[in-house]
């Protein structure tokens, strides 16, 4: 079938739940990153993006594939591609917090974690890493408002 027509078997409930949003091809991916198939699912996000380039969620999901490989260059100028594209996109923002809290910059990754959960107050994703961003910050009350 065509990327994103549920062609990836998630390893648990909790991975579904999380991924098994609009299904483009980004749900996919990250379910084969988080098996480990970085390869496979970098292949499967390149694939989309050579029909569509600038999907946000697509870049964003090669963002964080890209940071769980150790390359957060590439990975931060994926999620800033995708920002370019999509200014308020949550999942943008997410990618972006994981790749800045990766580098050690804290402040912009809480801020960029606030942003995704104002963009989504659904993207539970957003929320608990807004919530260990805030714990990490020495926050807890505000943290617990996020869990």
């Amino acid at each position: 079938g065509k990327a994103g027509e549920g062609t990836v078997a998630y390893p648990d409930p909790l991975l579904e739940a999380i991924y098994a949003r609009p299904r483009d091809g980004a749900a996919d991916a990250l379910a084969l990153a988080a098996r480990g198939q970085h390869a496979d699912a970098l292949a499967l996000l390149d694939q989309a993006l050579a029909d569509t380039p600038e999907v946000p969620r697509l870049l964003a999901a090669y963002a964080r594939i890209e940071a769980d490989r150790g390359r957060s260059a590439d990975a931060l100028a994926r999620a800033n591609a995708a920002l370019k594209v999509a200014p308020g996109d949550a999942q943008a923002l997410l990618a972006r917090g994981m790749v800045q809290e990766m580098a050690g910059r804290d402040a912009a990754a809480l801020a960029d974690y606030q942003a995704a959960v104002r963009a989504d107050l659904e993207l539970g994703e957003a929320r608990m890493a807004l919530g260990n961003a805030l714990m990490r910050a020495r926050r807890p009350a505000d943290a617990a408002e996020q869990y």
